[in-house]
């Protein structure tokens, strides 16, 4: 079983997570720029009228990407604040600091996760 992080473990994942936050915080203003900026739409034959609408869809999935993101970052943040940052949402189990220093805005455990994982494909199957 994994144990429970130092201060210093702790403090470095909070500047990973803050840095993120950040980087998508600025991309999303650089989104919302963009899209003020873009206005009009340009005419165009069928073709480039498919095109621009598939880069928009695109970009519309990237912008819900980063926003689902944000809210896991912000969450682990906030785990981090309440002590409660490595342990397993589920088993209550510390998670590990290197689970965390992959996957920063984890919540599970390997264990849960797995776990999970395998209720998952019993539904699927």
């Amino acid at each position: 079983m994994a144990s429970r992080l130092t201060d210093s473990q702790i403090d470095e994942l909070r500047e990973l997570l803050t840095d993120e936050r950040e980087r998508l915080l600025a991309s999303g203003k650089a989104d919302l720029e963009e899209a003020k900026a873009g206005g009009e739409r340009s005419v165009g034959d069928d073709v480039d009228q498919s095109n621009e609408d598939g880069a928009l869809a695109l970009t519309a999935r990237f912008r819900e990407r980063d926003r689902r993101l944000l809210r896991k970052v912000d969450h682990a943040l906030s785990r981090i604040e309440q002590g409660e940052y490595d342990l397993c949402e589920l088993t209550g189990d510390p998670i590990g600091y290197e689970r965390l220093k992959f996957r920063p805005v984890t919540t599970l455990s390997i264990a849960a996760k797995e776990e999970a994982e395998r209720h998952e494909s019993e539904y699927i199957e």
